[in-house]
Parts: structure tokens; C-alpha cells; sequence
């Protein structure tokens, strides 16, 4: 019954590198951003600024490795997925449904200013401290190149079992996923319907 809900068997190995795929393009995409700022590399706001990366980059590993089981058991991969979304705050369960409710990935702009100007933005942080919100690698055509850029979504080995907890009752209360969605809307994310 829950056999959708599974992982193929190489799974792992091609969630490993979507993700580490995914970091690299979010560290590419903080390092085009910190070289538009007028700044030279030893003032203080750029070693600010790397230092923030790489806290993201060693944050971001961390949970990933918390996060990957190594069981391909359906039953099992949803009970890990109910059990981390439990120990989540109301605000940051609310995003993730609003995530696996609508199909959309964030962007790496949007995430950002989540993280910068926003009521949500410790939410924001606690999905990816708990590995449920990774970078992933997107592309997009620029000057008539592919370019890797980030997008975040939840982690490829856990995301069929964590949208199926998400979409299980009880749901989050209407207001709160309206103030979410509001929010979200500020930076421009808009449902998939």
C-alpha cells in the first residue's frame, strides 16, 4: 500500500550527489552575490560573508547526513519523515506543507530574502538544520547557456515519504498557513496547482 512511498535502491547515491550538487550551485550562486557587493576581499563583510557560506555548507551536510536512512522499507522512511516533521514548530511544518501541498521548490533569491527580512525566517532555518529543506541543482538558460542554480526542496531520498506525512490529517490551522503563504508570496513563490 505504501510502495509508492519507497526509494529505489541506488537512491542514496543519487540523492548524495543532487544534493551535493545542489550545494555547490548555492555556493557559486553566494559567491556571484558577494562579488557584486564593493567590497574587497579582506574587509570584514566579505570574511563575514564566506564565513556565513561555509557555516551554511557544514549546517547543510550535517543534517543531511542526520536525515539519509539507509532502510528501503516504505513503512520505515514514512515513520522517519512523521517523526522529524513532529519535532518541527508549527511555522516550519506549515511551510513544508505548503511546500509538498503546492509541488514548488523555493529559489535561491527567495530563500534568501526569507532568511534576511522575514517573520518566517527562523522556520526557514530550522528546515534546514533538520535536513528538510536542501539545495538542489536547478538550471535556467542564460545568454544562451545552461547555468546551475540552487533551488530547495526537500531531500530527494526523503521527499515522497515526507509529502505523504505532510498531506496526512491533522492539517496546520487555515490562518496559520494563510500568514505562511503570504509571506512566501512576498518573495514571489506562488503554488504549482
Amino acid at each position: 500500500m505504501l510502495g509508492a512511498v519507497s526509494t529505489p535502491s541506488d537512491a542514496p547515491r543519487a540523492s548524495a550527489k543532487e544534493i551535493a550538487s545542489g550545494l555547490l550551485a548555492e555556493m557559486r550562486a553566494n559567491l556571484e552575490s558577494a562579488e557584486h557587493l564593493e567590497t574587497t576581499s579582506s574587509s570584514p563583510e566579505h570574511e563575514e560573508q564566506l564565513d556565513d557560506l561555509f557555516k551554511n555548507l557544514e549546517s547543510s551536510l550535517e543534517a543531511q547526513l542526520r536525515t539519509q536512512g539507509r532502510s528501503e522499507r516504505p513503512s520505515e522512511s514514512l515513520e522517519r519523515a512523521m517523526t522529524l516533521l513532529a519535532n518541527l514548530s508549527p511555522e516550519a511544518k506549515t511551510i513544508a506543507y505548503i511546500l509538498a501541498s503546492g509541488g514548488s521548490h523555493l529559489t535561491f533569491d527567495q530563500v534568501q530574502a526569507l532568511l534576511k527580512d522575514s517573520p518566517i525566517a527562523d522556520a526557514i532555518s530550522e528546515l534546514r538544520d533538520n535536513g528538510l529543506l536542501v539545495p538542489l541543482s536547478g538550471l535556467t538558460m542564460e545568454d544562451q547557456k545552461i547555468k546551475h542554480l540552487p533551488v530547495y526542496y526537500f531531500p530527494p531520498a526523503l521527499s515522497k515519504a515526507l509529502r505523504a506525512a505532510l498531506l496526512m490529517p491533522p492539517e496546520p490551522s487555515k490562518d496559520l498557513i494563510h500568514a505562511i503563504f503570504l509571506e512566501l508570496g512576498k518573495v514571489g513563490y506562488s503554488r504549482v496547482t
